[in-house]
């Protein structure tokens, strides 16, 4: 997953970082895609997030903007 997905589905960069329990600022050092065991604990803690449709139109905002 791209960072900046996770981020907009988080609702923003601090708040992705409460959920997987690190520091905001680790959190920009994972450009341009999250690190795999990240990634993992996601699809644990937020299984909806990984529907495909969902990250195709997150992608294409954040493309567009």
């Amino acid at each position: 997953m791209k960072t900046e997905t996770a981020i907009k589905l988080a609702g923003s960069r601090e708040k992705l970082a409460v959920i997987l329990g690190c520091h905001m600022l680790s959190t920009y050092r994972w450009k341009p895609d999250l690190p795999q065991h990240r990634e993992d604990r996601l699809r644990i803690m937020r299984p909806r997030w990984f529907n495909q449709a969902r990250i195709d139109a997150i992608e294409k905002m954040a493309d567009e903007a």
